[in-house]
């Protein structure tokens, strides 16, 4: 059997495909590694996310400790922050 010479053209054709597919891999690397950064950024976001909905229920829980010992000193009633005025409810 004899060897068969391919065409100039057809060589050039191949080769610009394989060069498209190098460049192919190429960019899916370059996306893995964007995904890798992206992953991390989540990471960190979920994390800072957590810590701040703890931090927020922890006010919640110290605000409502600090309502029951005011309750608790001076009974039901409404504070204005502004003066740092009690005014207690008119009992029944």
């Amino acid at each position: 059997m004899e060897n068969i010479k391919i065409s100039d053209n057809d060589i050039a054709e191949i080769k610009m495909l394989q060069g498209k597919f190098q460049e192919i891999i190429f960019k899916f690397g370059e996306l893995q590694i964007d995904k890798m950064e992206l992953d991390r950024m989540v990471s960190e976001f979920v994390e800072k996310e957590k810590r701040l909905k703890e931090e927020w229920t922890n006010l919640q829980n110290m605000e409502s400790s600090l309502m029951d010992k005011i309750v608790q000193k001076h009974g039901e009633g409404s504070l204005n922050l502004k003066d740092g005025t009690f005014i207690p409810t008119a009992s029944k």
